[in-house]
């Protein structure tokens, strides 16, 4: 279930928030100078081509691998620890994508 401040959120109709798969891809994560927002403050830049770790959440375990994706348009691919594609499970996936360093 998704929380903001260890409360849970919910929708309109007051069903949680959730998705069957929790996944943190870690990425580089850079100040973007060129991209200011209209107080002055740059944004950040995400890179999401290469390679990384992850940790995927799923039917109430947690399962490590790796994430690549080799091109703008090319589909990023989830492996499992020994190099096996990690299939999500139905119902929908929330993607974290965090710097490399942030605990999970």
């Amino acid at each position: 279930m998704r929380t903001i401040s260890g409360l849970a959120l919910r929708a309109a109709d007051g069903r949680p928030v959730a998705r069957a798969n929790v996944l943190i891809q870690y990425c580089q994560i850079n100040v973007d100078r060129g991209d200011i927002d209209v107080l002055g403050n740059p944004s950040m830049y995400t890179k999401t081509i290469g390679t990384g770790k992850i940790v995927l959440f799923r039917n109430g375990r947690r399962i490590d691998g790796t994430w690549s994706r080799a091109s703008w348009g090319a589909t990023t691919k989830y492996k499992d620890v020994h190099g096996k594609p990690l299939p999500l499970a139905p119902g929908g996936t929330f993607v974290l994508l965090v710097r490399p360093g942030v605990g999970a």
